[in-house]
């Protein structure tokens, strides 16, 4: 019975030990670094999405590209219809 119990005990020991090395290792750096996980490609469950283009048009006022759904260029003085 008494060889048992030091093997128990010893079990018991050596599982701590390991756990605080562990730990300790971990804290200090010795570890290796964790990865992040890979991203999660999920372009098989979904459709691929067409890219959304839209016709633009030169405001001739401030030179900027408008889209030609949009009535104004945003300046007061835009000659584009409404």
């Amino acid at each position: 019975m008494g060889f048992l119990l030091k093997i128990a005990i010893f079990a018991a020991v050596a599982y701590g030990v390991w756990t605080t090395a562990r730990r300790w290792a971990g804290i200090l750096g010795g570890g290796q670094a964790k990865a992040p996980p890979p991203a999660r490609h999920e372009t098989s469950a979904q459709a691929p999405r067409k890219p959304v283009v839209e016709e633009m048009r030169l405001c001739p006022v401030c030179a900027a590209h408008v889209s030609v759904a949009a009535a104004i260029c945003g300046r007061s003085d835009c000659p584009q219809p409404a």
